[in-house]
């Protein structure tokens, strides 16, 4: 039908994955979306439907979008009548969930009037949240909830990612989730919408959804953009500021937390260091700490500093925070991440200004369940720590990937230092669609300002190096030494008393990283990893 239709397409003309949809304007795509709702329907009498128009956020062609909105509302009505339908066939009700946009200004722009669906009685459940760069830690449940009435549930929707602005790094993990539940749950939302969170993150599962579990929880507040404005609509990116004088930043945070739990303010920069600041929250200055969290801001952030921050001064909304140079500067300062840390009275700090470790040992546990203090989990895959082993699982030629990231900025420098990994491993069969089961990968600077990509491929018997090299390996768990050397490229593996090198090739990155597991999509199989360590020679 797609390829039958390219002339009811959104925009053929722009590059953008959003311009590619087909155009509701039309009846036959509204017809052809109601044949497949049909089909839907009588295969497998469900629950529920969800409508989810975040992927990929428009609905009409540019400028139609003002007509569109009752074009919409038609066929939100038909699929109503059709869930009524089946209704009167299986005995209760099947209950339709909507997803669009969090900012209910950019809704309405698009063409999606959610105030005229529930008003109506269409719809049961309104997910909000983003199309897939960035959440939005500015979605006012509170307007929606003004909308939609007390009829209609709302679901914050929460994607996988916290940016701060185009071109800043992807980072996630369930501090995030902490964050933005307890800030919805605070304004209203009545349930959690977790997309794009496979595998592992499985565990949110048991504590999203509660208001008191994420509250007391550790959690990330943070300031992210809003990745699909309406066209023509001005941007909403607060980030990234350089400025001489004063800068001003917003933050809500839910419930407040308790006196005795040790909260911050992190400020980050992709500079090198900060001049002498005087910062604010709420009017009242705050104090440099010597303490500051273990809390991945991203690759390319440079620096990161805190403020302690006395519980008393935070409040549920608008918790405004002023930073101001000591003293006068004639350099612009660069800020690129601005975040309230709540932390938990048992977890560790780093002392700022410490020297960065040597070693690092991860705790595979923490890993597996993507809270481990300078390590970043992704997992398209599952991951389960038992008796002492990281068990990677990643069984889907499709979506079968499970990446730990290294995001120690020491570890990533460019310099003459060589790196070491080790362990053990111990890999399954792979799928008949890859060569290898477990990944370890070294994307690193040398001194010529490029990238090495120098990867070590584990499969059962044996290691492949970047130039197709092999190491034999023996059955069961294999103790491995890989050693890179940045200014030369080359990577020496060694494993059951045999070693073997070869030089990296070149490889178009935009950022450092080092990583194990499995990150490369279309490969599936299986890994057990034990006693991994890093270490700068």
């Amino acid at each position: 039908f797609y390829k039958a239709n390219t002339d009811k397409l959104i925009a053929p003309y722009r590059s953008d994955w959003n311009a590619h949809g087909l155009d509701f304007t039309h009846p036959e795509v509204r017809q052809y979306m109601l044949d497949c709702i049909q089909e839907t329907l009588d295969l497998c009498e469900p629950d529920g439907l969800d409508l989810d128009f975040m992927r990929f956020g428009t609905a009409f062609k540019r400028g139609y979008e003002q007509r569109g909105r009752a074009i919409m509302t038609g066929f939100i009505r038909e699929v109503r009548k059709k869930l009524d339908a089946l209704e009167q066939k299986c005995g209760h009700r099947v209950k339709l969930c909507v997803r669009i946009h969090p900012d209910p200004v950019d809704a309405y722009a698009f063409g999606f009037d959610a105030g005229a669906w529930a008003d109506e009685g269409l719809i049961d459940i309104l997910a909000v949240g983003p199309f897939f760069h960035s959440n939005y830690n500015e979605s006012p449940i509170w307007l929606w909830r003004r909308i939609v009435g007390d009829k209609v549930l709302i679901a914050a929707s929460f994607d996988t990612s916290a940016k701060a602005y185009p071109g800043s790094d992807r980072i996630w993990n369930g501090d995030f989730v902490n964050g933005l539940a307890t800030q919805y749950f605070s304004q209203g939302a009545d349930r959690i919408y977790l997309f794009n969170h496979f595998g592992s993150q499985h565990r949110l599962m048991a504590s999203a959804g509660d208001p008191e579990m994420t509250a007391s929880a550790v959690r990330r507040h943070a300031i992210m953009y809003n990745d699909l404005i309406a066209p023509g609509r001005p941007g909403a990116c607060v980030l990234p500021v350089s400025t001489t004088g004063w800068s001003t930043f917003r933050l809500d945070i839910g419930k407040v937390p308790a006196a005795d739990r040790p909260c911050f303010l992190l400020l980050g920069s992709r500079s090198t260091s900060f001049p002498g600041f005087t910062v604010r929250l709420n009017g009242e200055i705050l104090k440099k700490s010597d303490r500051i969290p273990y809390a991945d801001c991203g690759a390319k952030i440079n620096l990161v500093e805190a403020w302690a921050i006395p519980p008393a001064l935070l409040q549920s909304e608008g918790n405004i925070i002023e930073i101001v140079p000591s003293q006068p500067v004639k350099t612009a300062c660069r800020i690129d991440w601005v975040e309230i840390y709540i932390g938990k009275n048992d977890q560790k700090f780093r002392v700022a200004g410490e020297v960065e470790p040597q070693t690092l040992e991860p705790n595979l546990q923490a890993v597996a369940e993507n809270r481990a203090p300078g390590f970043s989990s992704s997992y398209g895959a599952d991951a389960k720590f038992v008796d002492g082993v990281l068990k990677l699982d990643h069984g889907n030629p499709k979506n079968g990937y499970a990446a730990v990231q290294l995001v120690r900025p020491a570890f990533l420098e460019p310099g003459a230092h060589q790196i070491e990994v080790s362990g053990e491993v111990r890999t399954g069969a792979p799928s008949k669609s890859g060569d290898h089961s477990f990944l370890i990968a070294l994307t690193l600077p040398d001194t010529r300002q490029g990238f090495w990509m120098a990867t070590a491929k584990f499969a059962p018997g044996g290691i492949t190096l970047p130039d197709g090299k092999t190491i034999a390996t023996q059955q069961g768990f294999v103790k491995f030494r890989i050693v890179f050397d940045p200014k030369d490229g080359r990577i020496t593996v060694t494993a059951d008393g045999k070693t073997a090198s070869s030089t990296s090739p070149r490889f178009a990155a935009d950022k450092p990283s080092v990583f194990f597991g499995d990150g490369s999509g279309g490969i599936s199989g299986s890994a057990e990893v034990r006693n991994i360590r890093f270490r700068i020679l």
